[in-house]
């Protein structure tokens, strides 16, 4: 094994979580970088994304917040001087910067030693000429292609091929830049696409081989070639549908032993070849149902992928952990199975059970968008069930999705004619699952639907038997439905809320009579590598109604339950996750048992060494019931699982459980918008002026022109789900109506503010407070503050604001007794203070503020949530001290994967992730903001509104300045012409023709989503061609700043408040 006791280990993290690349790197690069630190490794990670746990000053010695693209790598190799580079652990970019830092020599060149797999290694998984030629050697079989770099070249091999053609872009991560083209115009679009997103300038051409079986192996490998599976895993749906964006079982299970046997053998002789040192994932296409066996090999991950972190959930076995001792060179019979404590690593894991994995989508964000599933990721994250069977496996994850789904068959599909559905089920998009079940209960039989979706009889038998369970109980009614009928529902994964809502009862009523009156409870299942064959001491479980020989054997006390957040998505992302663990851990250190309930693989908290208790499950009412009346718990912690805990708010006052923290009855007050708003005239504070509107025709009277524009929301929502800023009549009647149709109303119209936003965040003991930090939003009100960029310290607030922020939030404190942590949003405008909303709960920005501070805001709040005074915790009331540097958070979008969707910032919540970025200056965090620009040349289309004022002006004076080639449309270019300024015109047809000849687009838009306008067109084609694209004029603004500064230094966090 390598010695890296005082070494200096350079780890890569991914960024930024966006579409593709999500919270697993985050779960696996924190696993890596615990191992270094227990080898006594010196490790310094470079990773910009401010949310994660990886990015806690306890898992590396310095890290330093910047993008991992080779420019920056160079940089901080010439500063630290590191030994080794391990870039294994973070996704797609780590692994496409050591390659290009290889091929220049300047890793060769610096003494820096790549960990792991070798770069020949990485290149035969990623180079798509290199990877075919490899599997020649091994005689498995490569589906039909050829590697093009040109358009023209593609054109030809798809014409010797013959349409559809699949094109898979070379060095990318969640099926980026690439599709399935059924003509020649499809794959110009998607060559051009696939072209400009792989940084070898290579993709790969394909035959379509859609309707396979896509069956996925989770393999490991020592440097002496021990090797082994970890895990097999079946997509419900048959290729062609990435698998990020499929349903994924494991153990795979269509397979028949000597086919599985084979599989298995060819995966591990697959990682022998190659060489790989660590994990790997390997993807292959299994002939149709009714086919003789054979197959093709789709692709080859040598590294830690989305894949790695689904299997280490589903099996017990961590594998990125396993991955980096590998890369140390232990071997696989050396490291000591961490779970049972009495196998090796060199142990293939055995399941009793069966795991669903379900994607989470983000179209209940974007109902305007391309729901069609392709070879192109759409989700942004996933949940994970575990169960005896299938069907209880599936139904949980979909309860688990929040999406307010309680079964397969939903209200949506019932009156839709059965041709229209048929016709439907050729195309997979995110809701096929419900139609097939509506097909199913209306008599098409099980091989009608196979012919047309190709998804297995196995899958689609289970679905029938699911209709078939609920048709029986459909036509029961309560007085005569058995204990066998409910226990078998209930094996079968029927959950609770589904089955009072059928039998119209009240839903703890209901769970009382299942449980008391019926004596049907679950058992609690444990996940323990090895099937049961050994006792394991692990604290990870699931539920499940079919009889285990294990059960939960609770000898824990002062159990408190940490409620999670559930899958990642846009409004509810990882930065919840890190609150979560670092809640765990406070509690731990207070004397607490932490139970923790989540169902998202990807992340840290669902890691079985994290809480005293993991329960892999949906965060469901039926689920904590289970929990607090067959384990037991002293207390439950809503505060850090975003709005997921704090919906569970009122079923949990209904169970009687202490809710630590603000109480239930406050964060009620602060949710509810009507009642928040008395609170605030009861204490004086400002508040914009609205009504609740339920119906146009009523109420339309009540609305004058004259107070237009005006910003419209539901209660009870993150990420500003569902709020618009409308500026006619006829937008607020259709925003209304649409609400109406979607059982949404009523929604609150309110006076729309212009101004700047300021983001506060606090801790209280529910009567003094300290504020964390006040931020300042770049972008003026009415974008959300998630999609904000955001500065801290606040440059442009004067103190005398700042204390009038701080008596403000201190009066609503005291008001609702809050107690732990709260976030509020004000608006600044003419002088006077508004206050916007206030959120009883972790925010988007503790985990950035924590890094900034040098300090553990969530442990600090759990203790005041547990009692504690703001004194007690060696804090004092007021405004915290705030640093010398500036910090500066922004928002990363992945609106390339999503066609069809508005890409215009707007009060509703749009990026998938963020960054973090540290200046001396604010002028310095500005210039590392953005990318590269492709071209200096800038394209202005501005709405009206925009011209009121000196701005746009300004903005087009200073790009001349810069030496910036001008260029406007329309209306846009008479404005900026008639006031002297050299640009040129340009039509609006031949911009979007050519707008690759551009390097930035400034447009602010006229009518947001609605696809047919120039605007849209222009903002949707300047995102796929990955130009920046500004529709807001502050965004612009802030560019400008950057580009002025020539001062882009590297910094490094080495805890606390230790800056270098």
């Amino acid at each position: 094994m390598l010695n890296v006791e005082g070494k200096k280990v350079l780890v890569l993290g991914s960024g930024p979580i966006v579409i593709g690349q999500g919270a697993e790197f985050d779960y696996g690069g924190s696993q890596g970088c615990k191992v270094l630190k227990e080898n006594k490794a010196h490790v310094v990670l470079v990773n910009n994304n401010p949310a994660t746990v990886m990015t806690d000053s306890d898992m590396a010695d310095k890290i330093y917040f910047e993008y991992t693209d080779p420019k920056t790598v160079k940089k901080i190799i010439k500063k630290e001087k590191p030994e080794y580079v391990l870039a294994s652990l973070g996704g797609q970019s780590g692994l496409n910067t050591v390659t290009e830092l290889w091929d220049e020599g300047f890793l060769q060149k610096h003494k820096v030693t790549l960990l792991g797999s070798n770069i020949d290694t990485i290149k035969k998984g990623e180079d798509r000429f290199l990877f075919k030629e490899l599997m020649d050697k091994v005689d498995v079989p490569t589906i039909d292609g050829k590697t093009v770099q040109e358009i023209q070249e593609g054109l030809k091999v798809a014409e010797e091929f013959g349409y559809p053609v699949v094109v898979r872009p070379a060095y990318t991560l969640g099926g980026k830049g690439g599709g399935v083209a059924e003509n020649p115009n499809q794959l110009k679009s998607i060559l051009k696409d696939g072209l400009a997103s792989s940084f070898r300038n290579q993709v790969l051409i394909e035959k379509s081989i859609s309707g396979y079986r896509e069956i996925e192996f989770e393999v490991v490998r020592d440097r002496v070639g021990n090797k082994l599976t970890v895990c097999s895993m079946e997509n419900f749906d048959p290729v062609g549908v990435h698998t990020g964006d499929s349903i994924v079982v494991a153990p795979c299970q269509t397979l028949n032993d000597k086919e599985y046997q084979y599989m298995r053998f060819k995966a591990l002789e697959i990682i022998e070849e190659m060489k790989i040192v660590g994990a790997c994932n390997i993807q292959f296409a299994v002939s149709p149902e009714g086919e003789d066996f054979h197959y093709y090999i789709i692709e080859v991950n040598p590294r830690v992928s989305r894949s790695s972190a689904l299997a280490s959930k589903a099996t017990g076995y961590p594998i990125a952990k396993f991955a980096t001792l590998l890369a140390l060179d232990y071997r696989l019979d050396e490291i000591t199975n961490f779970i049972t404590k009495k196998t090796s690593g060199f142990f293939e894991p055995v399941l009793d059970y069966l795991v669903v994995k379900i994607p989470r989508w983000p179209f209940d964000k974007f109902d305007e968008g391309c729901r069609s599933l392709g070879t192109k990721m759409k989700a942004t994250g996933e949940v994970m069930s575990i169960d005896k069977n299938f069907a209880a496996g599936l139904l949980k994850g979909i309860r688990g999705l929040e999406l307010g789904y309680e079964h397969i068959l939903i209200d949506k599909y019932k009156d839709i004619p059965i041709e229209d559905l048929m016709e439907q089920l050729s195309k997979p998009d995110d809701l096929r699952i419900f139609k097939i079940a509506q097909c199913l209960k209306r008599g098409i039989t099980v091989e009608q639907i196979r012919k047309i979706t190709k998804i297995h009889t196995y899958f689609l038998k289970i679905l029938s038997s699911i209709i078939t369970v609920d048709m029986d109980l459909q036509k029961t009614k309560l007085n005569h439905l058995t204990k066998k009928q409910i226990l078998k529902a209930k094996i079968m994964g029927f959950g609770d809320k589904y089955l009072s809502q059928l039998y119209k009862m009240d839903l703890i009523k209901w769970m009382n009579y299942r449980a008391k009156d019926l004596g049907i409870t679950p058992y609690f299942g444990v996940v323990d590598t090895c099937g049961g064959e050994f006792l394991a001491n692990t604290p990870y479980y699931y539920n499940t109604y079919s009889k285990t020989f294990e059960d939960l054997k609770n000898s824990l006390e002062n159990n408190v339950l940490v409620i999670g957040s559930g899958p990642i998505r846009i409004g509810q992302g990882v930065e919840f996750d890190y609150c979560t663990v670092r809640g765990i851990k406070a509690l731990q250190e207070l004397g607490y048992n932490a139970i923790i309930l989540n169902n998202n693989p990807e992340t840290v908290s669902t890691d079985f060494d994290v809480a005293d208790l993991l329960l892999f499950e949906s965060i469901t009412e039926e689920e904590v019931y289970n929990i607090t009346k067959l384990v037991g718990v002293s207390g439950a912690i809503l505060q850090l699982g975003g709005q997921t805990a704090i919906k569970l708010g009122s079923f949990l006052e209904n169970l009687d459980v202490n809710i630590l923290g603000t109480s239930f009855n406050s964060i009620d007050f602060l949710e509810d918008r009507d009642k928040f708003y008395q609170i605030l005239t009861e204490i004086g504070v400002n508040k914009t002026e609205g009504k609740f509107i339920s119906n146009w025709e009523v109420d339309k009277n009540s609305i004058a022109e004259g107070e237009l524009p005006m910003i419209v929301r539901p209660s009870y929502v993150l990420g500003g789900q569902g709020m618009e800023v409308v500026w006619t009549l006829e937008e607020l009647k259709r925003y209304i109506n649409k609400a109406e149709n979607t059982g949404t109303t009523p929604v609150l119209v309110e006076r729309f503010l212009t101004g700047t936003e300021v983001e506060v965040d606090a801790i209280a003991d529910g009567k003094d407070i300290t504020i964390i930090g006040i931020m300042e939003h770049v972008e003026r009100a009415g974008i959300h503050s998630g999609d904000s960029i955001g500065v801290y310290p606040a440059r442009n607030i004067n103190k005398d604001i700042k204390n009038s922020l701080y008596n403000i939030t201190q009066k609503i404190v005291e008001k609702l007794q809050i107690r732990g942590l709260i976030n509020l949003q004000y608006c600044i405008s003419d002088g006077e203070i508004y206050c916007l909303e206030a959120n009883p709960r972790a925010s988007r920005t503790i985990p950035f503020l924590s890094k900034a501070l040098g300090m553990d805001v969530v442990n600090k709040a759990v203790n005041l949530m547990l009692g504690k005074t703001i004194s007690d915790i060696d804090m004092q009331s007021g405004i915290l001290e705030e640093p010398l540097k500036t910090y500066i958070k922004a928002p990363i979008f992945s609106m390339d994967k999503l066609k069809d969707v508005e890409t215009a910032l707007s009060p509703e919540m749009k990026s998938t992730g963020e960054i973090m970025v540290v200046g001396n200056t604010l002028e310095e965090g500005f210039s590392k903001l953005f990318g590269k620009v492709k071209k200096k040349t800038v394209l202005f289309a501005l709405a009206d509104k925009e011209k009121n004022t000196k701005l746009p002006l300004n903005l087009v004076e200073e790009f001349i300045k810069l030496n910036y080639d001008v260029y406007a449309t329309g209306n846009t270019a008479i404005y900026l012409s008639n006031t002297g300024l050299k640009i040129n015109v340009v039509g609006k047809n031949a911009i979007l023709e050519n707008l690759n000849e551009i390097g930035i687009v400034v447009n602010t838009p006229t009518k947001g989503k609605i696809l047919d306008t120039f605007g849209f067109k222009l903002r949707r084609i300047a995102t796929e061609l990955g130009l920046l694209c500004f529709t807001s004029l502050d965004t612009a603004k802030v560019f400008l700043e950057g580009e002025k500064n020539n001062n882009t230094e590297v910094y490094c966090w080495e805890g606390e408040k230790k800056w270098s």
